[in-house]
């Protein structure tokens, strides 16, 4: 089958596609001239129009494209998605169809493709390990790079699809067009229709949500959202980062600076690299959490002062929350905070402490600045 048109023909492609399907559709129905002049005149025009928008797309590194009984939509779906690799999804009745795709693609350039049976095409759990098998085998390339057609094949085969992809963040496609008023077995006016990234969507919001919970300081419930939201967007670096952020902050609010540092250096390592104020004021923070750690008499004496600061921001619900968490936090919320201000001043003076640490040395404070570089970073 030819999916190339010449030169010539691709000049005025609109143009000339409407020219060539207003002819065709004065032929019989369905017949099988119909279907010849469809592939050598009308079909290869259509893919033209199919490529130029994958030039559009960034590449993927791996597609997924259904296969159903006919080969003009996973090709269509396969040039308007550019991949390093595509795996063609198919049934047992469908496996001669995508064997034609396949072999039709073969002078489409530096493309693997692939075919991996499905079942029937309405078992969920056999779409769902076809899928995962791939991926794996692929290398399990972030979900950004990683594309799902739902144009083709049986409708509970898309369904699956569309909420695996949504789930795991892929991209996806689907390819719109309406039958013809003729040769009603044949589509025209196909239209090219990114999905909504239903997972970003997902995750925006509970990073969104993480952002004001690690400015409140309520760190360990700041932790659980960003890694909803690393999930969600299949393990997009700034909420990774985030994460790792969050769970360096609440360790050392729980006064183990050594996890924090290597939290805090892990957040460093994961934030992206364009990202420099959020590595700097990372890596600024895991040295000071590991200097810290080195030492026990600061260790003491920053204790006591982040004790006060914590009691100190009782007053935000959130931050209460959190404190409520921790060890230090159970016993030390049951008292008034008052007495908590002045047990704290008293042990201070004890241990020679005149102030509280510098704001490096704040987690709170650090909090808030990471969390304004992240919002900086993703607006970005």
């Amino acid at each position: 089958m030819r999916i190339r048109p010449d030169d010539d023909e691709a000049k005025d492609l609109d143009r000339e596609l409407s020219r060539r399907i207003e002819q065709w559709e004065t032929l019989p129905a369905n017949s099988d001239e119909a279907r010849q002049v469809y592939e050598r005149d009308i079909f290869p025009l259509v893919c033209e129009r199919m490529r130029r928008v994958g030039r559009q797309n960034p590449r993927a590194r791996l597609a997924f494209v259904p296969v159903g009984t006919q080969p003009y939509s996973p090709l269509l779906a396969t040039l308007a998605n550019p991949a390093d690799a595509v795996e063609l999804l198919h049934t047992t009745g469908s496996r001669d169809v995508a064997r034609r795709v396949a072999e039709t693609l073969a002078g489409e350039g530096p493309v693997r493709v692939r075919l991996r049976p499905c079942g029937d095409g309405s078992e969920g759990a056999r779409i769902i390990e076809a899928v995962e098998g791939a991926w794996l085998a692929a290398g399990a390339p972030p979900a950004h790079r990683v594309v799902v057609d739902i144009t083709s094949g049986r409708k509970a085969t898309a369904a699956v699809l569309g909420a695996l992809a949504a789930v795991k963040g892929f991209r996806q496609a689907y390819i719109e067009a309406s039958p013809s008023r003729v040769h009603r077995l044949y589509m025209i006016g196909e239209r090219y229709v990114p999905l909504a990234a239903v997972g970003a969507a997902v995750g925006a919001d509970r990073r969104s949500e993480g952002l004001v919970l690690l400015e409140a300081g309520a760190f360990a419930a700041a932790e659980k959202a960003f890694r909803d939201a690393e999930q969600a967007s299949g393990g997009a670096p700034l909420d990774r980062s985030a994460r790792a952020a969050a769970s360096g902050l609440a360790a050392w609010t729980r006064l183990d600076f050594a996890a924090a540092a290597r939290a805090l250096r892990r957040a460093c390592r994961a934030a992206p690299e364009d990202a420099v104020a959020l590595r700097e004021l990372l890596e600024t923070a895991a040295g000071a959490a590991r200097e810290i750690a080195e030492s026990g008499g600061d260790a003491v004496r920053h204790a006591v002062a982040l004790l006060a600061v914590q009691l100190d921001r009782q007053r935000n619900p959130l931050a209460r929350a959190g404190l409520a968490r921790q060890p230090a936090g159970r016993g030390l919320a049951r008292l008034g905070l008052s007495e908590v201000r002045a047990r704290a001043r008293t042990l201070a003076r004890r241990l020679g402490l005149r102030r509280v640490e510098e704001e490096r040395r704040d987690p709170f404070r650090l909090g808030v600045r990471v969390a304004a570089l992240l919002r900086d970073d993703d607006a970005r």
